[in-house]
């Protein structure tokens, strides 16, 4: 079986930060972006203290334009070449078989934003003072570090 790669990106905020979804509690936070990616093995959630991988902290917009492009550029040329495959048995079958097939589902992706919106106070922690995160404006709750999950000194 071939492998496909695609490369998807999303937009930072004007500070570089990405906005995230926990996958446990669904709130939406943002952490600094860093080329490269990230060495840590699981990232934990400032609001609910939840842990996951580093690829499981996409946004359900995020989620619903990599289904959109994953579709748009692995299935749909797939289902496009299976009809062109039926097409061609029906024409070289002389008369024999009888068929047309077709695909007729339109262009699914829609670009992710352009812009990504200053819309959380900022917090540094002071056990992990490189890695600072943004949270909802109106968050009054305890806020965790993203990467020990450590109640933190939090500071905006």
């Amino acid at each position: 079986m071939s492998e496909i790669e695609l490369s998807l990106s999303f937009p930072l905020d004007s500070d570089g930060f990405l906005r995230r979804g926990c996958p446990s509690c669904g709130r939406e936070f943002k952490w600094l972006h860093v080329d490269g990616g990230s060495s840590c093995e699981e990232y934990f959630c400032p609001y609910c203290r939840a842990s996951a991988a580093p690829d499981e902290w996409f946004t359900e917009e995020q989620r619903e334009y990599i289904k959109a492009a994953v579709f748009d550029e692995v299935v749909r040329p797939s289902l496009e070449d299976m009809a062109d495959s039926l097409n061609q048995l029906s024409k070289s079958s002389g008369g024999l078989v009888k068929l047309t097939a077709s695909i007729d589902t339109p262009k699914s992706r829609q670009a992710p934003p352009v812009f990504e919106p200053a819309d959380m106070k900022q917090i540094a922690f002071g056990c992990h003072p490189t890695e600072p995160i943004k949270v909802d404006e109106a968050w009054i709750g305890e806020t965790y570090c993203i990467l020990c999950g450590q109640a933190s000194d939090a500071t905006s």
